[in-house]
């Protein structure tokens, strides 16, 4: 089931009163473009305006957080290095100081992942 069509039959089952929760501006009458009794449109918007404020009000005054504020002892680069180390990657146990061997849908969770996460939250 798509998105699209698990939130018509949401709207659908709703009773007229059980979406009052929601605010006068979350429900409103959709656009018939076929004959559907009960069909509703929810406006996430309405919905969501608060949540999504909080947010972008706690993301202006957050401080950045750049690459240079974390290092791994395994990169061979300088600070301003962006360094990362693939999911499926572990140490070999045959020889702990030799290059890394893959185990495939294996996530190692000693990787170093402090620039990725910088680079996404810069986006």
């Amino acid at each position: 089931m798509d998105r699209r069509t698990f939130f018509l039959t949401a709207a659908a089952l709703c009773a007229p009163g059980a979406a009052r929760g929601l605010g006068a501006a979350a429900v409103q009458p959709a656009r018939r473009r076929t004959p559907a009794p009960h069909r509703v449109v929810l406006d996430m918007g309405g919905i969501e305006h608060d949540r999504v404020m909080a947010l972008c009000e706690q993301a202006l005054t957050a401080e950045p957080i750049t690459i240079t504020a974390s290092r791994s002892e395994r990169s061979a680069g300088g600070p301003h290095d962006f360094f990362s180390e693939g999911d499926y990657w572990w140490p070999d146990p045959q020889n702990p100081d030799g290059p890394y061997i893959q185990k495939d849908g294996m996530s190692n969770p000693d990787n170093f992942v402090a620039h990725r996460q910088a680079l996404m939250r810069l986006s």
